[in-house]
């Protein structure tokens, strides 16, 4: 049986700068919902060390992303302005 095939984001960086794409991963260790960070160094090249644990979830995520966004436009909204572009994103999206 082959394994699934999943588009997932990747981040890269090493003396050459930092670098982030997407790449076709076999799923065989990851479970619906569950979160899998891997982490390659010259100490964990042929087996990275992995760290894996529940994902946030679809409210904690789309609270995020709102968050995220809303944070962007007070940014654009404050450099058109002219003020600084300094601004308190501690407010809380409910």
């Amino acid at each position: 049986m082959i394994a699934p095939l999943a588009i997932c984001p990747l981040a890269a960086w090493d003396a050459q700068g930092a670098r982030v794409g997407v790449r076709a991963e076999p799923l065989a260790r990851v479970c619906a919902g569950e979160q899998l960070v891997r982490i390659r160094s010259e100490f964990h090249d042929s087996l990275p060390l992995a760290i894996s644990g529940p994902g946030a979830g679809p409210e904690v995520t789309a609270a995020g992303v709102l968050s995220g966004v809303i944070a962007a436009a007070r940014d654009l909204r404050a450099r058109a302005s002219g003020a600084s572009a300094c601004v308190d994103h501690s407010a809380k999206v409910r």
